[in-house]
């Protein structure tokens, strides 16, 4: 049988078919040379860099706030619009490189109560994974449309139960694009019924509204309660309080907690006793205990208890149901500490045994352990809790002295802190590490947030941490050795990505991950280890065209030029950003570029001296030194003073064909150009088109062929997205399509964040990276372009920050935000359409008439051609509905 097949772009857009059819911690620790300067060197999390820094590129400009419940939002408009598996098409395209050694953020796990071999873990963007081979392997067991922010997951431990999980969406701490009052949400509750292997959303806690209208997109725990056998009792700790459910999960009720507190915990004796925390907000603020199911709760709180906190967890004492540990972050009380940074901050650990009746007043008794909090004037060996973002407190199961709280690196105390002087820290951060060349221990990861002991073998635990999941066989053990569980668990977020794009078949790719820094593969094969190359939070990259140098930032900057050995490890760095540079100078992930007809010239924005732009025309000439220096000595920089002004710089990109001309855009949508930048002081020239909006520009993809070709990418939710001239910007087309839900970019599309040229046999086709995944179109349309979803299975809806191609082979990554980096190559424009006009090898010319052309409400179609006797005919709209 014959078979024919169309693909169309009308001119109202319509899309019509006629178809037949170890994780290892590499780099050794150094001794710190004296000369070592650290300045104010930034490192770790800064939670008020980066959601600063996410509120400007995400918010809508009218209101200044991300918009409220946009995730689900977007999510539902992103279902309907078109992607490559609409079509027939010819396999996947898109390869997940990895890192398949390393893990992300990970506030979730768990040990299946039948079979210690099987583990369930959530990633705070990346889903819920199962291994049955204690850690060795994972699967994916959620799908890509459904939400990925997994705060919490529970087995029902009961007899003839134990198939059954929940699990919670929604984190309130950490979310790369959270802002009080606009989160990056859940969507409620997870429940599997096959004990993970599969899950199903519950719809009495998935509103799928439009506005913000549940509370249960944002949890912190659930739990079932063992004990009681005639109903299938359920209890979250969620935003606004303490839920239950007596009928797995159907129905829900609020049972602690007035007002709309953000912090809550809940834990479970094994006799069935609950222990509740509600941060100070409401009438039923405090630490409660309910011993009748959650049906009536007494507050046990202590008189002489801090008068402000926020989040609070629970540590239960396994071998005393009496007996419980309560971390606390309470500003101006309890424990002082000093992170790296000098900020300080107060955090409270008590303990607490029940006496009698309902626990309070004289029925409890309460011991202030914050004493015993760690607070070390030595770089990182104080507790952190970063705000009570990485935050838990565990007793051992046989040991009941042996208790652990985890703030950025994980401590043990011998007393339970009753003291100082039997704490040691056994995670996280090594032993003795400083600034700037810091190290981890081996096998795990700083910030904490899970801590389990396995039954069989109460010194056995996983960790899970910002670096995924850890094991150790021996948790007392005077050095704690972990080993890495994250083959396969590829929940890594990246911010940036990069390859050699001047040589062709060169298998380098490295990438600026949140919580993990740079890190770098040289194989194009899903199971080949990733290595670290740099810390701290990592940002934007380079490979340099010798092959040998890589060019690396950390958050707000801090850009070096790094040497790797044959095996990948850093053996020569040099510190390239000038010295009269603050911290406040750059953003959390700052944009620089390099030239690329010569790429020891770097473009540095900065916002000193009004604002504008320097060049070091030669980064080598900075040598490099054995050791990872922060001290600044750099003076080949000069300013570009003609680029001062129009806001603060957000994008900076340059072109190949012609060379050296330097394009810039900023937070208010201005875009400028300037020739000759490599040389001299040039001048500047604004080419922003009066269509265009005042928004932040994120990237600005020069073609790299003919720098007359421009696409401008704005990143804020409610503005039209993407912008393009082919004149050089003496015009600019608004090219953002289906992407948007309202001509006007009002609505519920998605955030646009980076956009490529790809050459195909029939032109330029356009990839752009969104915050609901990677879009394509084998050719622009202006208003009525149509994007296609690329790799529905694969990426999906995660979010991608950047994309990267080298032409020469037709190589592209991208960096998705919870699913590493993806690989391609693209050549066709069936590769972006998903339509494989090549692979019929019967394909023959069709005669068809259309119209009226363009179309609103009535499309005719006149075929003359028999073999579309058999024909489907699929037509989608300019939003992707079919």
């Amino acid at each position: 049988m014959q078979r024919n097949k169309l693909f169309i772009i009308l001119g109202l857009a319509s899309i019509i078919t006629i178809s037949g059819i170890a994780y290892k911690y590499l780099i050794s620790s150094t001794e710190i040379a004296e000369k070592q300067t650290l300045g104010d060197e930034a490192m770790s999390f800064n939670r008020s860099a980066r959601e600063a820094w996410n509120l400007a590129r995400l918010s809508d400009p009218a209101t200044g706030e991300i918009p409220a419940d946009i995730r689900r939002k977007e999510l539902a408009f992103a279902a309907n619009l078109p992607h490559a598996n609409m079509f027939r098409k010819s396999g996947e395209l898109w390869e997940p490189l990895g890192p398949h050694n390393i893990g992300g953020r990970t506030r979730a796990i768990v040990i299946d109560v039948d079979d210690e071999n099987i583990l369930l873990a959530g990633g705070a963007n990346g889903g819920i994974w199962r291994s049955k081979d204690g850690g060795q392997n994972w699967t994916k067991t959620t799908s890509n449309t459904q939400i990925n922010a997994i705060t919490a997951i529970a087995q029902d431990t009961r007899a003839g139960k134990t198939n059954i999980w929940y699990a919670t969406t929604g984190e309130r701490l950490g979310a790369s694009a959270s802002k009080t009052g606009a989160f990056f949400t859940g969507n409620g509750f997870l429940k599997s019924t096959d004990g993970g292997k599969s899950w199903t959303s519950l719809a009495s806690t998935a509103r799928n509204t439009p506005q913000f209208d549940s509370n249960f997109d944002l949890g912190w725990n659930i739990l079932v309660n063992h004990t009681v056998t005639d109903k299938d009792a359920v209890f979250a700790a969620i935003f606004s309080g303490i839920y239950r459910s007596l009928d797995g999960g159907d129905t829900w009720n609020r049972v602690l907690g007035t007002g709309a507190p953000e912090f809550c915990d809940i834990a479970i004796t094994k006799s069935g006793v609950l222990y509740a925390t509600i941060e100070d907000v409401g009438s039923q603020r405090g630490i409660w205990r309910s011993d009748d199911n959650g049906d009536n709760w007494a507050r046990i709180t202590p008189a002489n208890f801090p008068a402000t906190y926020d989040r609070m967890v629970i540590g239960l004492v396994p071998q005393f149901e009496n007996q419980l540990y309560i971390l606390a972050y309470t500003p101006n009380a309890g424990q002082k500490t000093t992170n790296f940074r000098g900020d300080e901050e107060w955090n409270s650990l008590w303990k607490y045994t029940y006496i009698s009746g309902d626990g309070s007043g004289n029925g409890g008794a309460w011991e202030d352990r914050s004493a015993g909090i760690p607070a070390s004037t030595t770089e990182f060996e104080s507790f952190n809790a970063q705000g009570g973002y990485n935050y838990l407190v565990k007793v051992h199961p046989a040991d009941t002295n042996l208790v652990f709280i985890g703030g950025t690196s994980l401590f043990r105390s011998t007393d339970g802190f009753k003291t100082s002087n039997n704490t040691k820290k056994v995670g996280g951060f090594a032993l003795g590490t400083r600034r700037p060349d810091f190290t981890f221990f081996e096998g795990h990861h700083p910030d904490q947030h899970n801590l389990i002991f396995y039954k069989s073998d109460p010194n056995k635990a996983i960790s899970s941490h910002d670096g995924g999941v850890s094991l150790t066989r021996n948790i007392k053990k005077d050095i704690v050795e972990w080993e890495s569980l994250n083959q396969g668990y590829v929940t890594t977020q990246f911010y940036t990505v990069a390859l050699n794009e001047s040589k062709a078949g060169d298998n380098v790719v490295i990438g600026g991950l949140q919580d993990n820094g740079t890190l770098r593969t040289d194989k194009y094969d899903r199971k080949n280890p990733w290595n670290l190359i740099f810390s701290y939070d990592g940002a934007f990259c380079h490979v340099a065209d010798n092959g040998t140098d890589y060019y690396v930032a950390k958050q707000q900057a801090g850009l070096y030029r790094v040497r790797l050995d044959n095996k990948g490890n850093r053996v020569q760095s040099a510190r390239l950003d000038p010295p009269n540079l603050t911290n406040d100078d750059y953003e959390f992930i700052h944009p620089w570029c390099v030239n690329p007809n010569d790429d020891k010239q770097i473009y540095l924005p900065i916002r000193s001296f009004g604002g504008g732009i320097i060049r070091n025309t030669d980064v080598t000439k900075e040598p490099l030194d054995n050791f990872l220096d922060s001290s600044r000595t750099n003076t080949n920089w000069d300013t570009l003073s003609a680029t001062f002004g129009a806001g603060r710089i957000k994008a900076i990109s340059m072109s190949t064909k012609p060379a050296n001309i330097l394009f810039y855009g900023t937070d208010n949508g201005a875009v400028l150009k300037v020739e000759n930048a490599h040389t001299g002081q040039p001048t500047v020239k604004n080419i922003t088109g009066s269509n265009t909006v005042a928004a932040n520009i994120n990237n600005i993809c020069v073609h790299p062929e003919d720098a007359d070709k421009l696409i401008v990418v704005m990143s804020n939710y409610n503005v039209r997205s993407l912008f393009y001239t082919e004149d050089g910007g003496d015009n600019w087309v608004n090219i953002s399509g289906n992407l948007e839900e309202n001509p006007n970019g009002t609505g519920n599309g998605p955030s646009c964040r980076w956009a490529a040229f790809v050459e195909t046999e029939s032109g330029d086709g356009v990839l752009v990276a969104t915050s609901v995944g990677l879009f394509g179109t084998p050719a622009l349309n202006g208003e009525n372009t149509v994007w296609i979803q690329q790799s529905p299975d694969g990426i999906g809806n995660t979010p991608c920050d950047m994309i990267k191609v080298r032409y020469s082979d037709n190589k592209v990554v991208v960096a998705t935000h919870g699913a590493g980096v993806y690989i391609a190559n693209l050549s066709r424009s069936y590769h972006l359409t998903g339509l494989n006009e090549d692979a019929s090898a019967d394909k023959q010319a069709v005669d068809f008439n259309l119209y009226p052309n363009p179309a609103q409400s009535e499309l005719n179609i006149s075929i003359t051609d028999d073999a579309f006797k058999t024909a489907t005919i699929s037509i989608y709209n300019i939003n992707g509905q079919k």
